[in-house]
């Protein structure tokens, strides 16, 4: 079974060196380098091996390959070509989407052979066709996590946070409620959230602000005590910080925000 990655994708990743290689040698060996993650596609069946788990290949699969990862590619057929693109995650990201270790491309596979030579040959002139083309294929192939892959101490925080949401509350009620500790939820937040605590329960605040403001018929006084922040001056200042427009302006960006709301829930 294939090792689950996690990645936070809403905001484009960084972009390292990129590759297209002939492999002539039956067998490629090398530790990835820190801190670069790295996407591979291999054209040719081959034997895959990441930190001494063996993956067998047909032609047409990616594999993901961590950072300071013991990696090996060993061809089974003639010499073939490989892909490859190394990128770190935006720091600033925060929607997940989950990776198979290795996985097919299926059929995207024509397409993604030039969509990334494309990307790959033009990078020394247009590296943002090569960042938004590594962007893309993530995107493509990651999924929203189950239910199954997220561990229940995550499912009964998340529907604690979000049934509280229009109270105010501390850590501590939080880890008594679940029953965890102080730093179990810290690891958890940064596993699963790509934040502390204390930003999470502020994004759900914000996301159920937009999603009243720009789906109800609530005031905006209404929605600012929907959330917990009944001092209107203070709300007004979050909803900027986080919008970077008014309470008002979010409102008549409606439209936009249902759309963009749609795309995260597929």
């Amino acid at each position: 079974m294939s090792q689950l990655l996690r990645f936070n994708l809403d905001k484009q990743p960084s972009l390292g060196m990129c590759l297209i290689f002939s492999l002539q040698d039956e067998t490629l060996e090398y530790v990835q380098p820190a801190p670069w993650y790295q996407i591979l596609y291999h054209r040719f069946p081959a034997l895959v091996r990441i930190n001494g788990r063996e993956y067998r290949q047909p032609a047409d699969c990616l594999a993901i390959v961590p950072p300071r990862a013991v990696f090996s590619l060993r061809r089974e057929s003639e010499p073939g070509v490989y892909l490859s693109m190394n990128f770190q995650p935006n720091p600033e990201a925060t929607y997940p989407l989950h990776f198979d270790q290795v996985f097919p491309a299926g059929d995207f596979s024509e397409g993604l052979d030039q969509l990334l030579r494309r990307a790959i040959d033009r990078l020394v002139y247009m590296r943002a066709h090569a960042e938004a083309a590594l962007w893309v294929t993530l995107c493509h192939f990651g999924r929203v996590p189950t239910e199954a892959e997220r561990p229940a101490d995550i499912q009964q925080l998340e529907l604690w946070i979000d049934s509280r949401l229009h109270q105010a509350f501390t850590i501590s009620d939080l880890t008594e409620e679940v029953g965890i500790s102080h730093s179990t939820l810290l690891r958890l937040a940064k596993d699963y959230w790509g934040m502390t605590p204390l930003d999470y329960v502020k994004s759900r605040k914000m996301e159920l602000a937009a999603q009243l403001l720009t789906g109800s018929s609530k005031t905006i006084k209404q929605v600012a005590i929907a959330i917990g922040m009944p001092d209107l001056q203070q709300f007004n200042k979050q909803i900027r910080t986080s919008f970077g427009v008014s309470p008002r302006k979010l409102r008549e960006s409606a439209p936009y925000l249902n759309i963009h709301e749609q795309r995260k829930r597929l």
